[in-house]
């Protein structure tokens, strides 16, 4: 079960070739209650799943994260998909046999050129919403995974951006994007009653440029965001949520987490710093059925990924590395609810394509000490170069 957090005397005072290495063994016992998912630009297609998964639960992994093929996870879409084509996937998902991966989600994504007030746009939106919850359901999936984040085409959370900004306020678009967010929740759960929801972003995104507005100002600090739409949008989708329907906070600003106090930080804001943006009518609820998880960057942590600024990964070696990502995915496990989400865009878990020496072995070992209650063993002054005297 995940671990309880309670927030409720906060409320007022927050408002093609399939190679792996030999070195490959089974995934330990016992699995931990948090599980840790893969997910990145290796996201493996179902058939791909269907025809490998024996080898992929070889993989330090409870679950994946799986891509439906030619855009069918881009349900923002208001073109309606070709069935002889998304169809025939719902039997191969429902072949796969899974036996470790107990956690595996179907991707969803906000690409989007639709109009929140088009009727016959949101139709379409919501056929794909519920033929991605059937997917889901009939594939044994714990759920599905929605990122909100745009990567082409209009942004459907820019207020300023949509086409009827000018005749409609923020407050206006606001009941409506709210308004389509039950709808497209109706949708899932209608062909998937008891689904997990993973959101890579929600309500937390708006803490990364600071602390939480006063209740006062959330409006206007929304109105002039480019994702100021989006707390509106997750209103709609809790406010749908059935009891049994649990939505998490993906977290992914905790990809540049460095130390075991902001995995806590992170933690603390989804369950508390984030209220503010969530309706006060809701908030109750919010503090019932959403729960925290984390991310951890494994292209930053093994020098795949450049970050722009001065940070622990500087100057580490391979072998530091590997201990970073151990001490990075035991402290991520430590301060989620139920979810660990892995990403990395350089490597190929399912091909071993650019995987570093040392990473299977450290997730592995973060997973085994987490499991077991045991304490990491090591402190990170322990990983970071020491400064010249």
């Amino acid at each position: 079960m995940p671990r309880t957090w309670l927030i409720g005397c906060c409320l007022t005072a927050a408002v093609g070739l399939f190679i792996f290495p030999l070195s490959i063994v089974p995934a330990e016992a016992p699995v931990p209650a948090v599980k840790l998912i893969e997910y990145g630009w290796d996201t493996p297609r179902p058939e791909f799943v269907r025809t490998h998964i024996a080898e992929m639960e070889r993989r330090p992994f409870d679950g994946v994260i799986i891509r439906l093929p030619d855009g069918g996870g881009d349900v923002f879409q208001p073109k309606s998909w070709n069935a002889e084509k998304f169809e025939p996937q719902i039997p191969i998902l429902r072949d796969i046999q899974w036996q470790s991966f107990d956690s595996n989600f179907l991707a969803m994504y906000a690409t989007s050129s639709m109009d929140w007030y088009d009727d016959d746009d949101w139709r379409v939106v919501t056929e794909h919403a519920a033929f991605m919850a059937r997917a889901a359901r009939e594939g044994h999936c714990k759920g599905l995974m929605f990122d909100p984040e745009p990567y082409a085409g209009p942004s459907p959370w820019n207020y300023s951006g949509q086409l009827h900004a000018s005749v409609h306020a923020f407050a206006d678009y606001e009941v409506v994007v709210r308004r389509r967010g039950r709808e497209f929740m109706r949708a899932l759960q209608r062909e998937y009653s008891g689904l997990d929801l993973l959101t890579l972003h929600s309500y937390s995104f708006f803490l990364r440029a600071g602390a939480s507005p006063d209740i006062n100002t959330r409006e206007k600090v929304l109105a002039g965001h480019p994702w100021g739409l989006l707390p509106a949008f997750l209103n709609g989708m809790l406010e749908e949520a059935d009891a049994n329907t649990r939505i998490t906070d993906g977290r992914e600003q905790s990809y540049f987490f460095e130390r075991p106090e902001d995995f806590a930080r992170g933690a603390a804001e989804v369950r508390r710093g984030a209220i503010p943006y969530v309706s006060s009518e809701l908030r109750a609820k919010y503090a019932g059925q959403f729960q925290t998880a984390q991310s951890v960057y494994l292209d930053w942590i093994f020098g795949y990924y450049k970050a722009s600024r001065p940070n622990v990964t500087d100057g580490l070696s391979d072998e530091q590395r590997a201990l970073l990502a151990e001490h990075h995915a035991y402290y991520a496990m430590k301060n989620a609810d139920r979810y660990v989400w892995s990403y990395s865009e350089k490597m190929n878990w399912w091909t071993g394509e650019h995987l570093p020496s040392g990473a299977e072995h450290a997730l592995r070992s973060a997973r085994r000490k987490f499991a077991a209650g045991e304490s990491l063993g090591f402190e990170l002054t322990a990983i970071l170069p020491q400064p010249a005297r």
